[in-house]
C-alpha cells in the first residue's frame, strides 16, 4: 500500500460503499491514513453520495433536521444550504435511514409522474 499514488489512494477512498468501510479502511495503513487527511471533505462527500445516491442533500437536509449535537437546538436546512456529507458517525447512520425515507418519496412521486404522463401522451 505504501507504494500506490496518493491519487490512485484517493479515487479507491471515493468509491467506498459506506462509511464503516471508509473508517475501517483508512485505519489499514499510514499512506491512506495520510490521503484521507489531506482530502476529507471530497472523500466523505463522495462516499455520501455513494450511499445515498441521486438525492444526497434531501436526505442530508432531513437528517440535520432531526439531529442536533446539543439536542436544545434544531437546525433546519434547506437543499441550498445542506451540508455535502454528515459531520458525525451518528448523523451518518441517520442519513442512511433518511436516505431510504426520502428514496421511497422519490420513487412514489416519480411513479405517480410516470402514470400521469402515460395517460397523457398514450391514450388512444
Amino acid at each position: 500500500m505504501d507504494r500506490l499514488p496518493a491519487d490512485l489512494i484517493d479515487r479507491i477512498l471515493t468509491y467506498l460503499p459506506d462509511f464503516d468501510t471508509l473508517f475501517s479502511t483508512i485505519l489499514v495503513s499510514k499512506s491512506i491514513y495520510n490521503v484521507f487527511k489531506i482530502r476529507p471533505s471530497s472523500i466523505k462527500a463522495a462516499v455520501t453520495d455513494n450511499v445515498v445516491g441521486p438525492c444526497v442533500k434531501q436526505a442530508m437536509a432531513l437528517s440535520n433536521l432531526q439531529w442536533s449535537p446539543s439536542n436544545d437546538k434544531v437546525s433546519i436546512y434547506n437543499e441550498d444550504n445542506a451540508p455535502s456529507y454528515p459531520a458525525h458517525r451518528q448523523q451518518g447512520k441517520q442519513l442512511l435511514e433518511c436516505a431510504r425515507v426520502v428514496a421511497s418519496f422519490k420513487n412514489l412521486f416519480s411513479r405517480r409522474f410516470v402514470a400521469a404522463m402515460r395517460e397523457t401522451y398514450f391514450t388512444i
